[in-house]
């Protein structure tokens, strides 16, 4: 069965990510992904062209965000969806 969900997607915009975020739209068509998050960029920049894209493919694409904290030494990352693309 085909994942078809992925709601913690980084682009080449994190220390972690190597694409464009249209590219990993593109990725997720070809994957069969229905839905898809991509972390944005940075506070302030948006992913409003990869979201006109997902909707271009059917994909409901979601805003999201990522923060790294520590708790008791332990490195977390909490994950918010659903945030406006204009909050800072």
């Amino acid at each position: 069965m085909k994942h078809q969900i992925d709601l913690h997607i980084h682009s080449k915009y994190s220390d972690d990510g190597e694409y464009e975020p249209e590219e990993l739209v593109e990725m997720c068509h070809q994957k069969g992904i229905k839905v898809m998050a991509i972390r944005r960029p940075q506070p302030g920049k948006s992913n409003k062209s990869c979201q006109k894209k997902a909707e271009e493919y059917g994909i409901r694409y979601i805003s999201a965000i990522e923060i790294d904290c520590t708790y008791k030494d332990i490195n977390l990352h909490v994950l918010g969806y659903n945030i406006p693309e204009d909050e800072p």
